[in-house]
């Protein structure tokens, strides 16, 4: 599997130019780069989308997704998508608009969804009702082990099987369930679900090995993307640094 770093590791942190993002992921051990829409505006130029690639070739580096915001507007980052080489759209909206959205995308673009707690692919079961009513394969599911084990999910080499073929990207945080903190989500049936970050080497409760091995069950040997935003007292290099080093060794003990 290959190692992806997202955008979202500069929020709440010094600003770091897209060009140096994209190396600092090759100096921490990451294959890929996933770009949101600040990194990479829409209105970007050919000339400066075709300057970028340039810099991820040079880098050696892979773009995992764009970020591109609501699925009524994925139709419009085609240009881009294809200058940089990139075949997934993250986007977000309701079912139908999803379903309109993948539709409306060249053969050559897919759309996707991280499977979030309070969404329409809040788990397993709701993925596949969800999925009955988008039956473009231009469509398909990102799983997210935090979402899910709020949800309930446990890692089973079967828990997967029923979304067989429509996961398209597997996203990743380290977040656990702490019943003492301030930090919610709400799920679909009104629950708040308190939780916190830690550090990736300390969180056994998240079950990262069991939870890559479910996916490697289902034939899934693509990316993971890590999106865990900044950390105080934690450099950008440094977070990034350590999530690679982890990552690395799960992937090679799956």
């Amino acid at each position: 599997m290959k190692l992806s770093l997202s955008g979202r590791i500069l929020q709440g942190a010094p600003e770091m130019s897209t060009p140096d993002f994209i190396r600092l992921a090759r100096d921490t051990g990451f294959d890929m780069v996933e770009l949101r829409a600040n990194q990479v505006p829409l209105e970007s130029t050919e000339s400066e989308l075709a300057e970028l690639r340039q810099i991820l070739n040079d880098a050696g580096i892979g773009v995992s997704m764009l970020v591109v915001g609501n699925a009524d507007q994925a139709v419009s980052w085609v240009g881009v998508a294809r200058a940089l080489g990139v075949t997934n759209l993250r986007a977000n909206g309701t079912v139908e608009t999803l379903a309109s959205a993948a539709e409306s995308l060249p053969d050559d673009l897919r759309l996707v969804f991280q499977m979030h707690s309070g969404s329409p692919f809040e788990n397993v079961a709701a993925g596949v009702n969800s999925l009955a009513q988008i039956p473009s394969d231009r469509f398909g599911l990102m799983p997210e082990p935090a979402n899910l084990l709020f949800a309930g999910e446990t890692w089973r080499d079967d828990l997967f099987a029923p979304l067989k073929g429509r996961i398209y990207g597997c996203n990743a945080q380290s977040i656990a369930l702490d019943e003492e903190s301030d930090a919610t989500v709400k799920m679909n049936d009104g629950r708040q679900v308190p939780y916190s970050r830690c550090a990736w080497p300390d969180n056994e409760a998240l079950g990262f090995l069991s939870f890559i091995a479910a996916l490697r069950a289902v034939g899934y040997h693509d990316f993971i993307n890590f999106i865990d935003p900044s950390q105080p007292g934690m450099s950008v290099y440094d977070l990034a640094k350590s999530t690679a080093d982890y990552a690395r060794q799960c992937v090679g003990q799956v």
